[in-house]
């Protein structure tokens, strides 16, 4: 289950350059994959109007939700959406993290893939916990190691909505060598409060940076809640958003890292020999 990866002396050793990141929150339109594809390359045309930038982070599932009733409909749909991203990465010369629901040898997986600048891919992971509550269990299958994705700057690493809720799967992914960790969701507005709350908590707790991307808008009868942030390894936030589409720029400095971890250095005290490998 646990990355390949072991935790080096300074997981900082290889990130010097301050990382440019892009969270875009859309309003997703079930049913409308095309429209959802195009409402995200518009919204990072508009981002990119003030300068460059390294990363952009886009919702879970964004340009098709979760249409359970009828997820055999999304075969023909996997390799577009992928050659459309890819294109829009090398548009822009960015690297672009999303999520996507793709088949896999028969077999239906919430996949987060990392595209870089050039528009390959660069990595990709199967989300490993599901929502049972959902019925995401019963449509998907489980992938079965954590990944982590390696760029110019930072170690990421990824997980997926529902995985917010797993403390042991960022510490796994920390110790493993990522300094930024990367939330693509699906959150409902209801318990947009936990979102906030956990997005924090685990940027404390792991003294790293947190990027969580959420969708708005209504998904199947349900309200979304928004609320897409960059969240600093001192647990303050460097950019945010509110309820309703849009983006925003945070910049992600090394040095804002390790001077945390050196002021109150707790991730590395932690008694590793009381709680086993």
């Amino acid at each position: 289950m646990r990355p390949t990866s072991t935790m080096s002396a300074d997981p900082l050793s290889g990130w010097k350059d301050p990382l440019e990141v892009i969270i875009l929150q859309t309003a997703m339109q079930v049913g409308s994959p095309e429209a959802n594809i195009e409402r995200a390359g518009t919204l990072l045309d508009a981002a990119l109007e003030g300068g460059r930038a390294d990363l952009a982070v886009l919702p879970e599932a964004f340009a098709t939700g979760f249409p359970f009733d009828d997820l055999s409909s999304l075969g023909p749909f996997h390799e577009h959406l992928r050659s459309a991203m890819e294109g829009l990465s090398r548009r822009h010369s960015i690297d672009i993290i999303y999520t996507q629901l793709e088949s896999d040898r028969g077999a239906l997986r919430n996949r987060c893939y990392h595209l870089d600048s050039r528009g390959n891919v660069e990595g990709s992971y199967d989300k490993t916990h599901l929502f049972s509550r959902s019925g995401e269990d019963r449509a998907i299958a489980a992938g079965g190691t954590l990944k982590l994705f390696r760029t110019a700057g930072p170690i990421i690493g990824p997980l997926i909505c529902y995985e917010l809720r797993f403390p042991e799967l960022a510490r796994d992914l920390t110790r493993a060598g990522a300094s930024v960790l990367v939330y693509p969701a699906e959150w409902p507005e209801h318990r947009i409060f936990q979102w906030e709350h956990l997005l924090h908590a685990r940027a404390i707790e792991n003294q790293c940076f947190v990027i969580g991307v959420n969708t708005c808008g209504n998904h199947s009868g349900m309200r979304m809640g928004g609320r897409s942030m960059v969240v600093s390894p001192y647990g303050d936030d460097l950019c945010s958003l509110k309820a309703d589409e849009g983006w925003a720029r945070a910049k992600l400095e090394p040095n804002r890292m390790r001077e945390v971890r050196e002021m109150i250095p707790a991730y590395r005290e932690l008694r590793r020999d009381l709680i086993g490998p």
